[in-house]
């Protein structure tokens, strides 16, 4: 038997004990005794029985949560564990925002004003290094990712600096 938006909105715990409304092929909304909704999938993996948590109810509907579910059986099927491969989603997705030319620059200035590398700039170099950056270059291109940082981005930033009459460091 499938669930209705109706069965799902009006789903309440019976007699103080979670209540379980199956969907079909492993997919229920489970309704705890406070009455928090999520939308839950159980699967057998590797010969092991788990549990994969798609989200709560109202912030996922009933049609999000069968579209995750088919996403989630689909590498079920190929062996594929679905809450580990959320995980390995999210810290790519961690892992891009970390590599922003801002990111890369500020780290770039960071070695090279360690106290153990050979060639170790002046704090002052960096500051005004840091202060050029701050100033005329991460507004523009600060939070793009660094691949996507070309000459296209950059000859704008430099024509800029480049028609200043007097260049403050």
């Amino acid at each position: 038997m499938y669930l209705t938006d109706a069965k799902v909105k009006n789903a309440k715990p019976k007699e103080g004990k979670p209540l379980k409304l199956a969907d079909g092929g492993g997919l229920y909304l489970y309704v705890s005794t406070t009455v928090a909704k999520s939308w839950r999938y159980d699967y057998r993996l590797l010969g092991k029985r788990k549990t994969y948590t798609i989200g709560l109810y109202p912030e996922v509907s009933l049609a999000d949560a069968r579209k995750e579910h088919a996403s989630a059986r689909a590498l079920v099927e190929k062996n594929i564990d679905p809450g580990q491969h959320r995980k390995a989603e999210t810290q790519k997705t961690i892992a891009e925002a970390k590599n922003t030319f801002k990111a890369v620059a500020l780290s770039f200035i960071e070695k090279n004003t360690e106290q153990d590398n050979p060639k170790k700039w002046v704090e002052s170099y960096a500051k005004k290094v840091r202060r050029i950056l701050d100033r005329d270059v991460f507004p523009y291109i600060g939070e793009m990712k660094i691949g996507d940082v070309g000459p296209a981005e950059l000859s704008p930033i430099l024509e800029a600096v480049a028609k200043r009459k007097k260049l403050k460091m």
